[in-house]
């Protein structure tokens, strides 16, 4: 399918993202989108590291992203360059600014920063699914559970219904589980696959 705005070939997974971001009638992602050799390719064409370890490989596949410089994180890092760890992080900033942040239990104080999480967990997601570390499966329902989460917050009962059934074969989303705001998972995609730039 071609990007209606620049006439350039588009993925089935990129016209997937675009298609979950339609805020009025969002189509969840399935496996069939996900290229995994496309999507690898892409990557190391746009200047990302995509010869890891084992080691690395199994901490992407971490449930939880806790900072950048442990665990699931510090592998995005040196998939993306650390020295690049900074824009990648102001870019998720960027897109999730005035999403929920988690409260602290020790401050009782809203985390600075912390609203950015989903787009984390995306991230590394997308990065994951690209290395076979995860299933497209895997990939596309977290991924569909997340958008949903964004999707109906602060939304009353009757589109919460209607989003249930769009996403009715999508595990519901846990309390847990980190949102990602609407439109937001295609432009990390692109940024990603333009080597962390617009």
């Amino acid at each position: 399918m071609k990007d209606r705005d620049v006439g350039i070939q588009l993925t089935p997974l990129e016209e997937g993202l675009r298609q979950l971001a339609d805020l009025e009638n969002p189509i969840p992602l399935s496996p069939e989108m996900v290229d995994v050799s496309t999507l690898k390719k892409q990557f190391a064409e746009s200047g990302l590291n995509m010869e890891i370890g084992e080691t690395e490989k199994k901490a992407l596949a971490r449930t939880k992203f806790r900072s950048w410089e442990k665990g699931k994180g510090a592998t995005v890092a040196l998939i993306t360059g650390v020295e690049k760890v900074s824009i990648l992080e102001a870019k998720l900033l960027e897109l999730s600014a005035g999403g929920p942040r988690i409260i602290s239990r020790r401050t009782g104080q809203a985390i600075v920063g912390s609203e950015s999480r989903g787009l984390r967990q995306f991230t590394a997601r997308l990065l994951a699914v690209s290395l076979g570390v995860i299933t497209p499966e895997e990939f596309c329902e977290a991924t569909n559970m997340a958008v949903w989460k964004g999707l109906r917050r602060g939304k009353n009962e009757e589109i919460k219904q209607r989003l249930a059934g769009i996403f009715s074969g999508t595990p519901e989303p846990e309390s847990t589980t980190s949102s990602i705001p609407p439109g937001s998972t295609e432009k990390v995609y692109a940024f990603l696959k333009n080597g962390l730039r617009d």
